[in-house]
């Protein structure tokens, strides 16, 4: 017995052991006695496959980002889960049922307020950097679509950047393309209505 496992009380599990609520496999154990619940393993180990994927995915893509930008991007992801949404209504629901048996104590209207202004600002600033970077992203993709079909209009690449003038000039140029097809479907071989009349 080592100083640690006298000091605790309770041995050490070794490194690479597995605990004793899984069974040889890596599963969970069933609960054992009259009225245990049982795992539904085949449950579990897709939960747990899936939540290994999204930790997989989530680090491949914020891999090159640095530590805030991941810091900004996970709490992005995490707080768009359904669960997360009906955690915070039901922790809301029940902070309101407390708050009328209490009276609402002014100390708890104090600190209610500070802490949805401050969740509220930092959401503004997660969502915003996350939006913001893949919408840059999605502009150089679009920029390399330009760029890589022939015929494309090439000087419309980084049109986000361009001056106002500019864009109003291709917008006026776009309506006046999309006109000209629209009265071309409406009116597809003039010289063939002619010899019908």
């Amino acid at each position: 017995m080592t100083n640690n496992e006298r000091e605790s009380g309770s041995p050490r599990r070794q490194r690479g052991s597995r605990p004793s609520f899984l069974d040889r496999r890596g599963r969970p154990r069933a609960a054992e006695g009259a009225g245990a619940r049982r795992f539904d393993v085949e449950t579990m180990d897709e939960y747990a496959d899936e939540i290994g994927r999204t930790e997989r995915a989530i680090n491949r893509k914020t891999a090159q980002l640095g530590k805030m930008s991941t810091l900004l991007y996970r709490i992005d992801y995490y707080t768009s889960l359904p669960v997360v949404s009906i955690t915070v209504v039901g922790l809301f629901a029940a902070m309101l049922v407390i708050g009328i048996v209490l009276r609402f104590p002014i100390a708890w209207v104090n600190t209610f307020e500070i802490a949805v202004s401050t969740v509220t600002l930092l959401m503004v600033f997660t969502i915003q950097h996350t939006q913001g970077r893949e919408q840059v992203a999605t502009q150089r993709k679009l920029d390399e679509l330009l760029r890589a079909t022939p015929g494309a209009a090439e000087a419309l690449m980084m049109l986000e950047e361009a001056p106002r003038e500019f864009m109003m000039e291709v917008e006026d140029f776009q309506r006046e393309v999309r006109a000209d097809l629209v009265d071309a479907d409406a009116d597809p071989d003039p010289d063939r209505q002619q010899s019908e009349s």
